[in-house]
């Protein structure tokens, strides 16, 4: 090898060995760079909004109005993807593991996002809201204590008493479900032994709560508001800060001295490590939704409320949920859940 050959390798190697150390973080600078172009050019594809229960229910209802209203703002269609399954946790994992670019959404909601991790973490494939990107909070809908109109329950009161003294059963939407974990709630408030009697889902639960099968069902009011309208269903009280406008006779648990509260949230999130930008452009285009009159009514029509809380403010919202039900899990004896 003649000095220039001799001189080119040494030359090389000299430079070969000061640069390796810092190879990875060239590397992972360049890999960067596609998802910040991607960001600037957001979005440019349809999106996919999971929703991890099937067609036709309260969650699928909400992912639907929630996905017309953004494309106006996205100027892009999102398509609604049912994936149900194991209580939802299917589709709310597929979601978690997607990749992280704005292309695929999920609607979050209490149960798979509060409840589940809280009381069955063993079982949930995925953490809350460890795994997920906050966007923003949609509504939340007030729990109710139900009955049959033609039973001989005509308040709370009414209710425990019985409770007290007979065999009662109440329906739940299936056990470690939001609904299981209320009434597990209630009946250890107010001294009571009633037996759960699980189901699939909130329409079983209905028709058996009507056909008198079971004494009583802990639920979401805004799908059972129809059923007391039309008179097979009656309301003893509601859960929050205030009685719902549609029923202002009917008291809240609070009145009554239940300090603990319960909602049905819907929220929208992300998968963990989507870009800020990205984030921001969903936050922005969710709040524009939110602001619009038309979709506020049909969201409060069966006294939801809407309510604007946009990225760090609904990851929070979400941490402090988690928490709540944590603290509810603890109390209840594990063989209740």
């Amino acid at each position: 090898m003649n000095l220039a050959n001799k001189g080119a390798a040494f030359r090389l190697g000299r430079i070969t060995r000061r640069h390796v150390c810092a190879l990875p973080f060239l590397l992972l600078s360049v890999a960067g760079f596609p998802h910040t172009a991607a960001a600037d050019t957001y979005p440019n594809h349809p999106i996919k909004l999971i929703v991890s229960f099937p067609p036709g229910g309260g969650t699928d209802l909400y992912g639907r109005l929630i996905a017309h209203a953004m494309e106006k703002t996205l100027h892009t269609s999102i398509v609604v993807e049912n994936r149900p399954g194991a209580a939802g946790t299917i589709g709310t994992a597929m979601a978690a593991r997607a990749a992280p670019d704005g292309y695929t959404l999920l609607l979050a909601q209490t149960g798979l996002m509060s409840v589940a991790p809280s009381v069955t973490p063993e079982l949930v494939p995925y953490k809350t809201p460890g795994d997920f990107a906050a966007i923003g909070l949609i509504s939340e809908v007030p729990y109710g204590l139900f009955v049959a109109a033609n039973s001989s329950f005509h308040s709370v009161q009414d209710l425990i008493g019985y409770a007290k003294t007979h065999k009662a059963f109440y329906a739940s939407s299936g056990r470690h479900s939001t609904t299981n974990v209320a009434m597990e709630w209630l009946n250890r408030h107010y001294g009571m032994d009633m037996t759960e009697v699980a189901y699939k889902g909130g329409g079983p639960a209905t028709m058996d709560l009507i056909a008198g099968r079971v004494s009583t069902y802990f639920s979401p009011v805004s799908p059972l508001m129809s059923q007391v309208r039309q008179g097979t269903l009656r309301l003893l009280a509601v859960t929050g800060e205030h009685r719902i406008k549609a029923m202002p006779n009917i008291p809240t648990l609070k009145e009554l001295g239940v300090k603990t509260d319960f909602t049905q949230w819907y929220g929208l999130v992300a998968p963990k490590g989507t870009p800020e930008k990205i984030l921001d452009v969903l936050a922005n285009s969710l709040r524009s939704a939110l602001d619009d009159p038309k979709l506020q009514e049909l969201i409060e029509q069966d006294n939801a409320t809407t309510r604007v809380l946009l990225l760090k403010n609904f990851k929070d919202y979400m941490s402090a949920d988690v928490e709540k039900y944590r603290m509810i899990a603890s109390k209840i004896p594990k063989d209740r859940l």
